[in-house]
């Protein structure tokens, strides 16, 4: 297994087909992500994190399979959700304004993120939202608070 990270702080784990058929994983459970894939790799996260290699606490993980393998992308999970359209903001608006988090219009026009929601709402905003990590300061650079 490869470990490495680029310039935006997700740590990229590079995994070869012979890796994951060692731990039971395949290619066609990773495409399928069914429920016996989802605990496996659960398991191979977990254990990473307990030999100090990824940080504590809760992960977001995104699984790009390829021809020769797999790459899994994990970031902590902290930070908010991106609304891409008017439509979705206007979805989660009242949930949002009811629950405390800060709603903001990026200043290009191209969607609105959420941020400093509890997180029990996450389960919620996922319905409506793509999570993603807000980097310090890109909040006061791009965009504009609405509530």
């Amino acid at each position: 297994m490869e470990r490495y990270s680029w310039r935006d702080g997700k740590i990229r784990l590079r995994l070869k087909e012979r890796e994951l058929m060692d731990r039971g994983i395949s290619r066609d459970g990773l495409i399928r992500f069914d429920a016996d894939t989802k605990r496996k790799l659960t398991a191979l996260i977990t254990e990473i994190q307990h030999r100090g290699e990824l940080p504590d606490g809760e992960l977001f993980a995104e699984i790009f399979p390829g021809k020769s393998g797999v790459v899994i992308q994990i970031a902590p999970e902290k930070n908010g959700f991106f609304l891409s359209g008017t439509d979705e903001m206007l979805a989660v608006f009242p949930l949002v304004k009811k629950m405390g988090a800060a709603l903001y219009r990026r200043l290009d026009g191209k969607g609105f993120y959420l941020a400093h929601f509890p997180a029990e709402a996450r389960s919620v905003l996922i319905e409506f939202a793509a999570p993603c990590i807000v980097r310090d300061g890109m909040l006061k650079e791009r965009c504009k608070r609405i509530i």
